[in-house]
């Protein structure tokens, strides 16, 4: 009889387990804000981390279907070709190479119109 209950109960937790993952990640999308980005992992991070070259998800998930010329809303293309994440520009570090990132357009841009 106890093998019949354990099996049973092995079953029961097979059959609700991916309603409960579901509810789960369901409950942490809630919590997210209209700014956040949820990861694989149910943890959430702000959108401008999302496709920023950089992963943040310890699953890699705000990295994955990102576009790889860096024309992503969160990238930054350096003079010389180099992409970066938009974070790394105009921090007063010569990021990439040619100084670009941290030139007067590209700060002045950021500023007042990023």
């Amino acid at each position: 009889m106890t093998l019949r209950l354990c099996v049973l109960y092995s079953l029961l937790v097979v059959a609700l387990g991916s309603s409960v993952i579901q509810h789960k990640r369901n409950l942490y999308q809630s919590l997210c804000t209209e700014l956040s980005f949820v990861c694989g992992d149910n943890r959430c991070i702000l959108k401008n981390f999302v496709c920023d070259l950089d992963e943040d998800c310890e699953d890699g998930s705000d990295e994955l279907n990102c576009p790889n010329d860096c024309s992503g809303a969160n990238q930054f293309k350096c003079d010389n070709g180099k992409c970066l994440g938009k974070s790394w520009t105009c921090n007063r570090h010569n990021d990439c190479g040619d100084n670009s990132d941290e030139s007067h357009n590209t700060c002045y841009a950021a500023s007042y119109f990023g």
